[in-house]
């Protein structure tokens, strides 16, 4: 709708999800949010700062639903989504709809929020996931995940996205370490951020900018992880394989010989981490 073909992820549903009619509400509605952007910081590239955040959140989304067919092919029959948000994969992907048993897990604000929406634009959309109400920071995620019909003995695919930003490490590797503790093949797949001197010099106003506005709506941003301790700490609780890519290799794969603006904003990496057999 925005950017230039080919779409690196075509998500058709979200107009609906976010309320918005048409595109030419889409259009005035990001029009207004840079504008407000940009009275709030005159001294920042705002235009271009969207574009960078915008094209991070696409790429992660892609990569996951990539990761998520792979396991669906090796027989995973559980799909979790944790920090659902707006995520539409359960309702976009027919492989999700007719194979899985999706649970959308969520903070409990944010949950009544989306199914208010879901309700409004079909209600039998609500037959399609089971909804999962979670405070990471405070209650059991595995605990309220059985009480609502998930099965830890089965093989399952979980996606973690945008959420590990604003967590303790407490509540990261807890949750990663009850993922290795299933019975069955399981996999996670999450974006995390980097450490400052890490962060692209190009990117540092685009950290800038999301650091100060998280904080404003009272969800400020964690310290950056080093992505080669991170990987040896998420290798040492159980996976068997990790993989992380760059920004640079995320680039490559995505963005090279575009003719729009859209690039990877150097400030965060995405991992995949698969354990392929019980302990």
């Amino acid at each position: 709708m925005m950017d230039d073909e080919p779409k690196i992820l075509d998500d058709k549903f979200a107009l609906k999800l976010c309320g918005i009619p048409d595109s030419a509400t889409f259009h005035t509605a990001m029009a207004g949010m840079e504008q407000n952007l940009s009275s709030k910081f005159p001294n920042l590239p705002v235009k271009t700062i969207l574009e960078a955040v915008r094209s991070g959140i696409i790429v992660r989304s892609r990569i996951a639903e990539q990761r998520l067919i792979e396991a669906i092919e090796r027989g995973i029959s559980q799909y979790v989504i944790l920090g659902a948000g707006l995520d539409s994969s359960a309702y976009r992907l027919a492989e999700v709809a007719n194979k899985l048993h999706v649970f959308e897990v969520d903070f409990p604000a944010t949950q009544q929020w989306k199914l208010a929406r879901l309700k409004d634009v079909d209600p039998q959309l609500l037959n399609l996931a089971t909804f999962v109400s979670v405070d990471f920071e405070k209650e059991s995620l595995f605990e309220r995940l059985t009480q609502n019909g998930f099965d830890p003995a089965k093989p399952t695919f979980f996606s973690w996205l945008g959420v590990v930003w604003y967590l303790s490490d407490e509540a990261i590797f807890a949750t990663l370490e009850n993922i290795t503790s299933l019975e069955c093949d399981s996999e996670v797949v999450f974006e995390y951020p980097v450490t400052t001197e890490l962060v692209y010099p190009a990117d540092r106003q685009v950290m800038e900018m999301l650091t100060q506005t998280g904080a404003e709506r009272g969800e400020p941003f964690r310290a950056g992880f080093d992505p080669v301790d991170l990987t040896r700490r998420v290798k040492g609780l159980g996976f068997d394989t990790v993989e992380d890519l760059s920004p640079a290799r995320m680039q490559e794969l995505y963005f090279e010989n575009r003719a729009d603006n859209l690039r990877m904003p150097g400030i965060g990496h995405f991992m995949s981490a698969r354990r392929t057999s019980a302990r």
